[in-house]
């Protein structure tokens, strides 16, 4: 895990760790806390795409595939 992941996390577990943060969650100000030279937004991508609890990482199952070809049948691909 990276030194600022890390950072991250640790403020994190002082505003309660939810899952997902409310519409008005100050992150620019927690960017400032971490003093990484990081944005509010970077520091939001990383939780809700790597950090947060929850995410699914790894190959897809056999059902989330037949899934996905199913609706690009259905929508294509937009």
């Amino acid at each position: 895990m990276l030194q600022e992941d890390e950072v991250l996390l640790k403020l994190l577990g002082g505003h309660g760790m939810e899952e997902h943060f409310p519409n008005n969650f100050k992150w620019a100000e927690l960017a400032k806390e971490m003093n990484t030279g990081r944005n509010g937004k970077q520091c939001r991508d990383r939780w809700q795409n790597y950090l947060r609890p929850g995410i699914k990482k790894g190959e897809w199952t056999r059902d989330e595939e037949e899934l996905i070809k199913d609706m690009h049948r259905t929508f294509g691909p937009k």
